[in-house]
């Protein structure tokens, strides 16, 4: 909608939205703690409907809870999103954002989220750049996105814990920490419950309470409110007031909503054409730009950079910002009371030794172990990877099992009646070795391809993709689920035609091959989900590559029967090394060369998994 709508729409709704904050004083002792002593809390300000203009709970020598210096970003077709933009949020601050569509709130938000590139300019969490030290400037934040992206086939509860995994958690600690955060969000009797069984109000919460999982330092809530009923709003303000005052949070709120940035929000900044052009507390703009209220600031604001073409902030914003952007420390503006004494932080309740430090000046912030917190966050979205194939069993395991069997019977059968021998062996045991060949590759490829599709397609890939896990263990990650996948099915397929084929030749060359072929088409699959947009070219890669490369790799024929270009485009296949070593190991036959079979193999495998690991690194048509 264009800004005069926007503008309207909030106007209409301001006395509705008016009512809540009359409401919050005498509902506000009905919402369960969220976790922290209340201790934590002392000496601070009261947050009420009354104190509107209440001074921040920051400290003049405390790192900025975000910096952004110069940041601009340009989207595809000339879009220009953020157009060096500068903007310093202090930590212990209620900040809000607030612009009109396109203004480039989100973009923001996405970059220090890891969810959008930035090729200009720089972003701090926390004094953690976000491109050189993702993994603790991510551990440092926490997101809840404007749209509400859920993994379907997790609970309530098990995505939460998933969540918490994926940013280092133990498995029991995440456990606890989501049992907690659906007790606070009214959620717990829908923990077993998946999302879309949810309504949208209990999606919204769930969304916010799966940011708060692992602790984050800075909390950013992209439209937290949007969409939801007056009821909802009353209940997540009261959630948002306590948590900044009982977690000792920093939040970034952006809002359409203007009445709440005025009731929530310590200080404000206003956005447009990708610049801040005006920062303060909502009294000091009030004053300078002569409002009644905020929303008389909002209209000068948006009026004055769309009429004057300049979007540039007041020179005392700009002061502030520079002053900051030159510092170790943020030197905020001071506003009349003595800030508190600084203290650790911690992204849990009790720091483990799991935990490392590190920090300027009298501050110390707290993080865990970046080799720990990979390490368990692989080992959690792999884990995922695997429910996944063992919960859809029958979709995953059943049907390759039976195409196989079929396979089997129909060629084994009947051509088996009249080939009898092919090489001097039976024709059944002959073509075997290349059926569990097709089996695996294809179970390997299309666990890993769908998944990473699916992901992309619903949206809940961002999960995965702000975490603190790197490029090269997502890659795996989302191999193991085809290699488990396919183990599974050839393993099955073996006993199965046990008795009707000749015995195992060699079983570790046969072992290596066929993880070889695994290994190999679960990082195609990788490579294919990320670079398929539409299922027609997900279908595409799979009945147009894969299909025809698996008919010409003498599955079902000896190579030596063919001469001339067919033998010569048969050697080109890498699938046919893969057959002929999965014979070798299967019934002795050597129809290639041992050695050079298995270095094919594994170059092709190495360099797939080298590609799908820059494609998730760049962000290659996942991030904008």
């Amino acid at each position: 909608m264009d800004d005069a709508t926007t503008v309207g729409w909030e106007k209409a709704n301001a006395e509705a939205i008016a009512r809540l904050i009359h409401l919050w004083d005498e509902e506000e002792n009905q919402v369960p703690s969220l976790g922290r002593a209340a201790e934590r809390s002392a000496g601070t300000v009261k947050r009420g409907p009354e104190t509107t203009d209440r001074p921040m709970r920051t400290d003049h020598a405390r790192t900025p809870a975000l910096v952004a210096e110069d940041l601009v970003k340009v989207y595809a077709g000339g879009t220009r999103a953020l157009d060096g933009l500068r903007l310093v949020i202090p930590q212990g601050s209620f900040f809000g954002l607030i612009g009109p569509n396109g203004a480039g709130k989100t973009t923001l938000i996405g970059a220090a989220a890891g969810l959008v590139t930035i090729p200009s300019g720089h972003l701090r969490v926390f004094g953690r750049d976000v491109v050189s030290d993702s993994s603790a400037a991510r551990q440092l934040l926490g997101l809840a996105p404007q749209e509400v992206h859920l993994d379907r086939f997790l609970t309530t509860r098990e995505g939460l814990v998933y969540h918490g995994r994926y940013f280092g958690m133990t498995k029991k600690e995440a456990q606890a920490r989501a049992t907690e955060l659906l007790a606070v969000f009214d959620l717990s009797d829908k923990a077993g419950v998946r999302p879309n069984r949810l309504s949208g109000g209990m999606r919204r919460r769930l969304l916010i309470a799966r940011a708060l999982m692992h602790r984050p330092r800075l909390v950013v809530l992209d439209e937290p409110t949007a969409g939801v009923d007056l009821e909802l709003r009353n209940e997540l303000w009261r959630y948002l007031r306590r948590l900044h005052q009982e977690e000792d949070a920093t939040i970034l709120l952006t809002t359409h909503y203007i009445e709440e940035a005025e009731t929530l929000c310590e200080r404000i900044a206003f956005i447009r054409g990708g610049r801040i052009v005006a920062e303060g507390s909502p009294a000091e703009l009030r004053a300078e730009y002569h409002g009644r209220r905020l929303e008389d600031v909002y209209y000068t604001l948006m009026g004055r950079a769309a009429g004057s073409g300049s979007t540039s902030a007041t020179p005392e914003a700009g002061l502030e910002i520079d002053a900051c952007l030159t510092t170790e420390a943020c030197q905020t503006a001071d506003i009349g009371h003595e800030p508190p004494v600084p203290r650790s932080l911690s992204l849990e309740e009790n720091p483990s030794q799991d935990a490392i430090e590190s920090g300027r000046g009298p501050e110390t912030i707290v993080v865990r172990d970046p080799v720990l917190v990979q390490r368990r966050g692989t080992v959690a979205l792999a884990g995922r990877e695997v429910r996944r194939v063992l919960s859809l069993w029958t979709q995953t395991i059943l049907p390759p099992v039976l195409m196989a069997l079929l396979y089997l019977l129909v060629f084994g059968g009947a051509l088996g009646a009249r080939v009898r021998q092919l090489e001097g062996v039976d024709y059944l045991s002959f073509i075997f070795p290349g059926l569990v060949v097709m089996t695996v590759a294809g179970q390997a490829f299309a666990n890993s391809a769908t998944s990473l599709f699916q992901a992309k397609y619903e949206g809940h890939i961002e999960d995965v993709l702000s975490s603190p896990i790197a490029a090269w263990r997502m890659t795996l990650a989302y191999m193991v689920g085809g290699l488990v996948r396919s183990g599974i099915a050839a393993t099955v397929l073996i006993v199965i035609a046990a008795p009707f084929t000749d015995p195992i030749h060699e079983p570790l060359l046969a072992l290596t091959s066929l993880v070889l072929t695994g290994v190999l088409f679960a990082a195609l699959g990788v490579v294919t989900g990320i670079w398929a947009e539409t299922f027609d070219q997900f279908s595409f890669v799979a009945n147009l590559v894969i299909a025809p490369l698996a008919l010409v790799a003498g599955v079902f024929y000896s190579v030596s029967a063919l001469s001339g270009i067919w033998g010569f485009l048969t050697r080109l296949d890498p699938i046919f090394y893969l057959v002929a070593a999965a014979r070798g190991g299967f019934v002795g036959l050597d129809e290639a060369p041992v050695a050079l079979s298995l270095v094919v193999g594994a170059a092709v495998g190495v360099g797939l998994i080298s590609l799908g690991t820059w494609m998730l690194a760049r962000g290659w048509r996942l991030k904008p």
